[in-house]
């Protein structure tokens, strides 16, 4: 194998490495590589490789894209490097590869009539982690900003566009979280965390394809989904123990104060009765994650 040597600066020079080699060995921008020199020979070796974690299933209905994607999905977030799934009977490989695509760094990499290999070239340091989970949580804040603004001209496709990729980088930070055990002792809270963004992407969408339905007018209870968005992600950002514990008792006592009996039956008089029902199990939601970020604060 042959490779043009190319000028670079002043009195360096670079070469191009091989793909195949690069992917095999889970290389990437940024990591370092061995170089050693031996008489006229340059050595380069990549750091040595942690074992791979290989996972074999044998689905027994192929064409079930549910099982599929459920089996995808589970192995991803485990950590797999490689799944090699088996069908009794033919399936169809452009629903497959559709699956796959939902998931960062995965591909088919081997096909037969009755199985295929699916690997991972994903990138999981945890160093990640810190700027996955603020790209998730600056995408839900311009879903609440865009629900709140543009209530009664919402851009559908949009918002169902910026669901999915919150879906998407949620499921390489949950892989990334349990491959490193991100947070050590805290692992957890980054985890559920995580999974209560991704719920709220898509509680938000299907408000918003609820209020398209029925033509609901607008009212207070979405500023208020924004406003205490906002609270929970500069609590976020901040990871002050103070203000998180002020944030958090906020978030609490306020969703046991609007959904007491009394005050329940008057937010029912006044807005749509499907439209109070995901107002509360988004705030809810609200309420977890402020108290996940308490506890990774403390």
């Amino acid at each position: 194998m042959k490779r043009k040597i190319i000028k670079q600066g002043a009195g360096g020079c670079t070469i191009f490495l091989p793909i195949k080699w690069v992917r095999k060995n889970s290389l990437y921008s940024g990591k370092e590589v061995e170089v050693t020199e031996l008489d006229n020979n340059l050595i380069v070796s990549s750091p040595e490789k942690k074992n791979e974690k290989i996972k074999r299933v044998l689905l027994e209905n192929g064409d079930s894209n549910s099982q599929i994607n459920l089996l995808i999905g589970s192995t991803y977030r485990a950590g797999y490097s490689s799944t090699i799934v088996s069908f009794n009977q033919k399936t169809s490989l452009s629903n497959i590869s559709e699956i796959v695509n939902n998931y960062t760094g995965l591909e088919i990499t081997n096909q037969t009539v009755n199985e295929i290999t699916i690997k991972s070239f994903l990138n999981n340091e945890k160093e990640e982690v810190e700027n996955l989970i603020v790209k998730m949580f600056q995408i839900t804040n311009t879903i609440v900003n865009e629900i709140d603004i543009e209530w009664e001209k919402i851009d559908f496709k949009k918002l169902e566009i910026m669901k999915n990729n919150i879906i998407k980088v949620g499921e390489h930070t949950l892989r990334t979280i349990h491959l490193n055990n991100y947070g050590e002792e805290k692992s957890y809270d980054y985890y559920d965390l995580v999974t209560q963004i991704q719920k709220i992407s898509s509680d938000l969408t299907n408000l918003c394809n609820y209020y398209y339905k029925e033509k609901i007018e607008k009212t207070t209870l979405i500023n208020k989904l924004k406003t205490k968005f906002g609270d929970i992600y500069h609590s976020y950002l901040k990871k002050n123990f103070q203000e998180s514990s002020e944030v958090w008792i906020t978030q609490y006592s306020e969703l046991h104060e609007d959904f007491s009996p009394d005050k329940f039956n008057e937010l029912i008089k006044v807005n749509d009765p499907i439209m109070v029902l995901y107002y509360h199990k988004i705030i809810e939601r609200y309420s977890n994650i402020a108290s996940r970020i308490l506890s990774i604060s403390i």
